[in-house]
C-alpha cells in the first residue's frame, strides 16, 4: 500500500494508494486516526465502507481535536465534495455522493412542505 501527501482534502483510499493530507504529519495522533481509517477501506465501493464512513470509529476517539484541526485547516473541506481530484484523476466517493443526494432530497421535502 502506498501513501501519498497531498495539499488540501483530510484522507482518501483508491486502490491500493491512500491519499492523506500533508499537514496531519503535525498532528501524530489525528494522522493515526485517519491513517487507520483509510486503511481499513476496501480500495472499491462495497456497503462495508459506506457503514465505516458513517461510523468512523476511529476519528470519533479524536472528535475534538479533529474538530479543531478541520476548522483551522479549511483545505479539508474538499474532503466533503462528492468528486475530488486525486493522484491527476477524477475520483467519485458514493458513500459521500448518496449522502449528498438524501441531504437534497430532504431539503426538497422540507421545502415543499413549507
Amino acid at each position: 500500500m502506498k501513501i501519498k501527501y497531498i495539499n488540501y482534502g483530510t484522507g482518501n483510499r483508491v486502490g491500493d494508494t491512500l491519499y492523506l493530507y500533508k499537514e496531519l504529519k503535525k498532528y501524530p495522533h489525528l494522522h493515526e486516526a485517519v491513517l487507520l481509517h483509510e486503511k481499513r477501506h476496501t480500495g472499491r465501493f462495497s456497503m462495508f465502507d459506506f457503514k465505516l464512513d458513517i461510523r468512523n470509529n476511529e476519528l470519533s476517539k479524536v472528535k475534538n481535536d479533529w474538530s479543531k484541526f478541520i476548522i483551522t485547516h479549511p483545505r479539508t473541506w474538499i474532503n466533503y465534495l462528492p468528486i475530488v481530484k486525486l493522484g491527476g484523476q477524477w475520483t467519485i466517493d458514493i458513500s459521500l455522493s448518496i449522502i449528498w443526494i438524501a441531504f437534497a432530497i430532504m431539503f426538497y421535502i422540507a421545502w415543499t412542505i413549507i
